[in-house]
């Protein structure tokens, strides 16, 4: 694909945003399947349902790392885990809060 140079850094952007979201969304669900059964005061302290996040980011970092040449940097990896923490903070949340079983 020949995109500009403005064109390129837009295609960028809505990449990472998109998937820092998803990723943020679907690690909260993956948290609500590891501690499902638990109540949500339980849950929410459970350490197996938290490190899902970190796993999330790692992944992205690798991932926007092969498909970006220039990736990297730490105003990107901050974007990256404000996003995903704060999606997979809010997911979790409301999934616990609402008390809606995953699987």
């Amino acid at each position: 694909m020949n995109l500009k140079g403005h064109q390129r850094e837009r295609l960028r952007a809505i990449t990472i945003t998109a998937g820092t979201t998803l990723t943020g969304i679907a690690a909260a669900l993956v948290s609500a399947v590891l501690t499902a059964g638990a109540s949500p005061a339980v849950a929410a302290t459970d350490t197996s349902g938290m490190f899902v996040v970190p796993a999330a980011i790692a992944l992205q970092y690798i991932l926007y790392d092969g498909v970006f040449d220039d990736w990297g940097g730490g105003r990107d990896l901050l974007f990256v885990v404000f996003m995903t923490f704060c999606l997979w903070f809010i997911a979790w949340g409301v999934i616990l809060s609402t008390g809606v079983e995953v699987l």
